[in-house]
């Protein structure tokens, strides 16, 4: 459990610093007061990564150089103290327990977040992109060697890419990285294919009772990756096309995820409710995952609600509530306060610009 979070130049805030002595935390305030961006340095600090941007700068303190989180985690007798920096030129400074870290892994993994946000609903309405990332961040957080085989690849494409740009001198050079994104690419493949199943699992079974019941999800690869030869081959009789456009053309970066309701394609057909309703329970769905496979580890799973209910039937938003129990510690913004009786047991705070206040 998260019991104390300082932070530096990050966002809204310049500098502060909470306590948390509950399971159950409620940040409430007016919109624009830094609700959001507290749940955002939570899940930095337990992945290296913003639910908002790509890029660590924009995550800086307006004028500031760099911006600073720490973090205590808490569990019986166990204890961790992180700190993490980063600066406007790209440097990143990581430490644990007062020991300085350089591999991302030796510092993330001792929790897992799940943020549920308004942006969510982008895994229907968005790009195959934002599909994308969502997959590879679950399938990283539940596999390990995944992970691997993902910065594998993409080191290779992003090499593979640099030689074609420079045209037919560098042919042989832009196949000497495709062995390893054919590997790559048929282990990808294969855990995508896995996810999805699961995932639509999940989804089709939160939503049994509801009219949307009729879901389901369906994984469509750019490319054959059913053997390494499969890819091999096509990456060999694209390369001569690829040195005229200075790119790979085919592979698991131009994957996508389909969606459908009632076998249509939700980004097509649902409405605006049935996005925004579906978002929730898309994500609730990847958190059930998650939840079920930690069952026997000792890593803890935090789930960070920026106040995504408010569409929500109360039918369904217990339905909601009901699935977040078991989660190790929960945080949650909500505009204006609430009165569930869910939220009896939570500990709750007062957000205003650059202050937050217990009540």
């Amino acid at each position: 459990m998260l019991k104390e979070l300082t932070l530096k130049n990050f966002r809204s805030y310049s500098g502060t610093r909470v306590k948390f002595n509950s399971a159950k935390v409620l940040f409430t305030g007016a919109n624009g007061s830094g609700k959001t961006n507290l749940l955002e340095a939570v899940f930095f600090l337990t992945m290296l990564r913003s639910f908002r941007t790509t890029q660590p700068r924009d995550l800086i303190r307006h004028s500031a150089q760099a911006f600073t989180i720490s973090g205590r985690l808490e569990r019986g007798i166990w204890q961790e103290e992180l700190r993490l920096s980063y600066a406007q030129n790209g440097g990143r400074a990581l430490n644990r327990n007062g020991d300085k870290l350089i591999r991302s892994s030796d510092f993330i993994g001792l929790v897992l977040p799940v943020a549920f946000i308004p942006e969510d609903i982008m895994l229907i309405s968005g790009s195959a992109a934002y599909r994308r990332r969502f997959i590879d961040m679950y399938l990283s957080m539940l596999d390990s060697s995944y992970q691997v085989a993902l910065y594998q690849y993409n080191s290779a494409l992003q090499q593979r890419n640099a030689a074609l740009k420079r045209g037919i001198p560098a042919k042989l050079t832009a196949a000497a990285f495709e062995p390893v994104m054919a590997e790559s690419a048929v282990y990808i493949a294969s855990r995508r294919k896995f996810f999805t199943s699961l995932w639509g699992s999940e989804v089709a079974e939160l939503l049994k009772t509801e009219p949307e019941a009729e879901f389901s999800v369906c994984y469509e690869p750019d490319a054959p990756y059913e053997t390494t030869e499969d890819y091999l081959k096509q990456l060999s009789e694209n390369r001569s096309k690829e040195l005229k456009r200075g790119c790979t053309t085919s592979g698991p970066q131009l994957d996508d995820f389909i969606l459908y309701l009632q076998d249509q394609p939700m980004r097509n057909f649902a409405s605006s409710g049935q996005r925004r309703k579906l978002a929730i329970y898309l994500k609730l769905a990847a958190y059930n995952i998650l939840r079920k496979n930690l069952n026997q580890s000792k890593i803890e799973l935090i789930g960070l609600v920026d106040d995504v209910t408010g569409e929500l039937d109360n039918a369904n938003r217990q339905r909601f509530y009901t699935n977040l129990r078991n989660a190790d510690q929960l945080f949650f913004t909500f505009a204006d306060p609430v009165r569930d009786e869910f939220f009896g047991d939570a500990e709750i705070f007062k957000i205003e610009p650059d202050k937050i206040t217990a009540i």
